[in-house]
C-alpha cells in the first residue's frame, strides 16, 4: 500500500529533483567559494546528500553521494580527494566566473562514471507512453 508521502513524491518527482539539483548547485558554489573544500565541508555535503534521499534516483547525485562516501570512509579527506571533490563541485556549479561576468551553465558530470542503460530500460522509456495509453495506440492503427 502506498502512503500519502510516497504518492506525493511519485507525482512531484521531477519538481523535487529539479529543486534538489538547484539546491546542490548553490551548496557547491558555497563550498568552493574559498578555493578549497575542507573536511568539515565534505562532511556537511555528505549529510546533505544522505538527507535528500528523494534525489538518489538521480544518477548524477547518486554518483556524487557514492564518491563522497568513499572519500570519507576512513574519516580523512586527503589532498588528492580534496582536489578531486573541489574540481567535481566546480564543474557541477558551472566553474569559476569573474565579477560582472555572466555565470556559466553547469557542466554536469553525468558521464563519470559512464551511465549504462539496458535495452529493456530504453524500450520501456520509448514505448512507455504507448503502452500506458492503448486508446492512442488504437487511433494510430
Amino acid at each position: 500500500m502506498v502512503n500519502d508521502n510516497e504518492l506525493l513524491n511519485l507525482f512531484n518527482r521531477s519538481r523535487i529533483d529539479d529543486r534538489q539539483v538547484d539546491e546542490l548547485i548553490g551548496l557547491s558554489h558555497g563550498l568552493i567559494a574559498d578555493g578549497m573544500v575542507s573536511k568539515e565541508e565534505a562532511d556537511y555535503l555528505q549529510k546533505w546528500l544522505v538527507a535528500n534521499t528523494a534525489s538518489h534516483q538521480n544518477p548524477m547525485i547518486h554518483n556524487l553521494m557514492k564518491r563522497v562516501q568513499e572519500m570519507l570512509q576512513d574519516n580523512i579527506l586527503d589532498d588528492e580527494e580534496r582536489a578531486e571533490l573541489f574540481e567535481t563541485l566546480k564543474r557541477f556549479a558551472g566553474g569559476d566566473f569573474e565579477l560582472g561576468e555572466l555565470q556559466k551553465s553547469t557542466s554536469l558530470p553525468l558521464d563519470e562514471p559512464p551511465l549504462l542503460f539496458s535495452l529493456r530500460t530504453l524500450v520501456s522509456a520509448s514505448l512507455g507512453p504507448l503502452l500506458m495509453a492503448p486508446e492512442k495506440t488504437a487511433r494510430l492503427q
